[in-house]
């Protein structure tokens, strides 16, 4: 028998080996679409938790502007009972039309140490603010997968899946920052009970979250 036979006979019966070992990566499986997901999560960072409704911050509030004032600062209010946020009210004076100043308050938020040591920048529409993320997640148990196939190609598969909560930080398990902000417990809840559903391709190396 020739060496380039051998080669060939040692490399498929390890092939074999490691398929009846259940580290083939292509196996369409649900460990192998696990560590596709999971990997996917942690990379895009679309497996963190974080908190939704966050107002501007830094930010301010104008008493110029009554009509709007109240519901503006009952937004901060529970970040301030977190000791997420900082408030100073600061009076200005500004010009009028009819020449006489007007004088009034503006109410300033910013983070506090604590705030600003679990802020995470978020990029809006003109503007960069901060928001808390808290938590992340990862597959909890693989619900079903359709049987691969062939689409434009690709050889592809849909999987459903539940979460389950990776870690939560220590800040978002305080009491006085969970009865401060009730979302961040009813969110936790929400991810876990919500069913995923997410669309695999197989590629020369496994099984990887299409694009």
């Amino acid at each position: 028998m020739g060496h380039g036979c051998r080669q060939a006979i040692i490399a498929t019966g390890l092939a074999l080996l490691l398929t009846a070992c259940g580290n083939d990566p292509k196996a369409p499986n649900e460990a192998n679409f696990t560590r596709a997901i999971d990997a996917s999560l942690e990379k895009s960072g679309a497996g963190t938790v974080c908190l939704a409704d966050v107002p501007q911050l830094p930010g301010e509030v104008s008493e110029q502007y009554r009509a709007s004032v109240a519901d503006s600062v009952k937004r901060y209010a529970p970040f301030i009972q977190a000791g997420m946020v900082a408030e100073r009210i600061e009076h200005r004076t500004q010009a009028t039309f009819f020449g006489k100043p007007m004088r009034f308050a503006v109410r300033e938020y910013t983070l506090t140490p604590l705030g600003s040591a679990h802020a995470t920048k978020r990029v809006g529409f003109m503007q960069v603010s901060n928001t808390f993320c808290y938590a992340s997640y990862r597959v909890g148990k693989v619900v079903n997968f359709t049987e691969p196939g062939d689409v434009m190609g690709m050889r592809v598969t849909q999987v459903r899946w539940t979460p389950r909560i990776l870690a939560v930080a220590d800040w978002a398990k305080d009491a006085k920052v969970t009865s401060a902000l009730p979302a961040i417990e009813q969110t936790l809840a929400a991810t876990t009970a919500q069913e995923k559903t997410t669309m695999l391709d197989l590629t020369s190396s496994g099984w990887e979250v299409a694009r």
